[in-house]
């Protein structure tokens, strides 16, 4: 649940600010993607993420609560209630060493990757202990402009939700690294929160 907050907040704080600057996007340059994942629901209808953009940058887990580095990449498209999140501890990221699920771990001590699903109603994470499958990377790095790549092998996200349903994933992402997306104005929680 927590992951759903901090997914919302950033979604929602991002969209809030460029709807008030009046941009399309956010502030910065997303990276160029090759997103060849394929997110099902649990009726076989396939999510999709029109007109998402792909963000990724190496920062600690969670700045100011969670000091643990590790590498976050965001797919979402500005003002709509849908994207993923994918955070690794990059003191357990080897490329070509797959990286597992269920992950559950205890704050403020994070490991290994959290995946998290954002398709409202529905929320779907790695942290569910119905989560299976795992995620394997070739390609990694935190400078601008190195590439990121991961295959999301027969990925289970369940759901955060006790009447939800799971989300499936699988498939190649690839992205450059692109440094943190840049809100150009912060929201109060009760404002982001009463949007949803």
């Amino acid at each position: 649940m927590l992951r759903f907050f901090a997914l919302t907040f950033l979604l929602a704080s991002m969209s809030a600010s460029i709807a008030l600057a009046g941009l399309s996007t956010p502030v910065g340059r997303p990276s160029a993607a090759t997103n060849a994942l394929v997110f099902t629901r649990d009726d076989g209808s396939t999510i999709n993420f029109p007109g998402g953009q792909a963000w990724v940058w190496c920062a600690p887990y969670d700045e100011g609560n969670v000091s643990a580095p590790a590498l976050h990449i965001v797919f979402f498209k500005a003002g709509a209630p849908i994207g993923w999140l994918l955070q690794v501890v990059l003191a357990d990221l080897e490329t070509g060493t797959p990286l597992t699920f269920p992950n559950i771990w205890t704050w403020p001590n994070p490991k290994g990757a959290t995946f998290f699903v954002l398709d409202s109603p529905n929320e779907a994470s790695s942290g569910e202990i119905d989560s299976a499958g795992e995620i394997v990377f070739a390609e990694t790095g935190c400078q601008e402009g190195d590439t990121v790549t991961f295959v999301a092998n027969d990925v289970v996200l369940g759901s955060e939700f006790g009447d939800g349903t799971p989300v499936f994933v699988s498939g190649t992402f690839s992205a450059t690294v692109t440094g943190k997306p840049v809100a150009i104005a912060r929201e109060s929680w009760g404002a982001v929160r009463g949007r949803f």
